[in-house]
């Protein structure tokens, strides 16, 4: 099933933006397999990924091939893309190149990682150094958190958080406009944290930036 995140569709909104949902271009489903991408399905996914001034990766239970597709792209290109819960994984996967022993792995003691309910669930430390902490200009903050699976290990010059127990919360690379994965859902704390809301405005402020070359 594909379905759009209701709570990100809300927080882009509101910052004045105008999400487009992107469909898979395939007959099947690609959340199991590697998907066969023909010249014309990649030509129609650039069609539509050219309409888009930032691309959002949500959180969800699918991991699909597309994805992997739209983050090369979206590099390629240099626009803004954020990646929230399973799109920063998701996005982790591009920054590892050839290596494997990066793939994502289950978490195996999850009590602080998966807490559906709470909202602040455990803290988050940021690395002063990167682009995360100039968006939010704090070294620590708390944040929700519910997810099973984890990215075990990535290059450092890629890693922009962690949480107290050394899990990788937020990634990014700062040879792109802007390229950010958190861990958590800053969605979800949007109308409550000051944090949060500067993800998706700084965001947002990237892809008027883009719109304007």
């Amino acid at each position: 099933m594909i379905y759009s995140n209701e709570k990100i569709r809300e927080v882009l909104v509101k910052e004045g933006a105008i999400p487009l949902l992107i469909l898979p271009m395939y007959s099947f489903d690609c959340r199991e397999k590697e998907c066969s991408n023909s010249r014309i399905e990649k030509e129609k996914l650039y069609k539509i990924l050219d309409l888009c001034d930032g691309i959002v990766l949500p959180g969800g239970d699918g991991w699909y091939f597309q994805d992997e597709e739209i983050i090369t792209y979206a590099r390629e290109k240099k626009k803004p893309i954020l990646g929230i819960c399973l799109g920063m994984q998701e996005m982790s996967k591009s920054l590892l190149g050839k290596k494997k022993e990066g793939d994502i792995t289950i978490l195996n003691d999850n009590d602080i990682h998966d807490q559906e309910e709470k909202e602040e669930a455990h803290s988050v430390l940021i690395d002063k150094e990167s682009f995360l902490y100039k968006i939010i200009k704090k070294e620590e903050i708390m944040v929700n958190s519910r997810h099973s699976y984890h990215i075990p290990t990535l290059d450092k010059k890629y890693i922009s958080a962690v949480s107290m127990d050394g899990i990788i919360e937020g990634i990014e690379d700062q040879d792109h406009p802007f390229f950010v994965g958190v861990q958590w859902h800053p969605e979800n704390l949007y109308e409550k944290k000051g944090e949060a809301k500067a993800i998706f405005s700084s965001f947002l402020k990237a892809c008027r930036e883009k719109e304007e070359l």
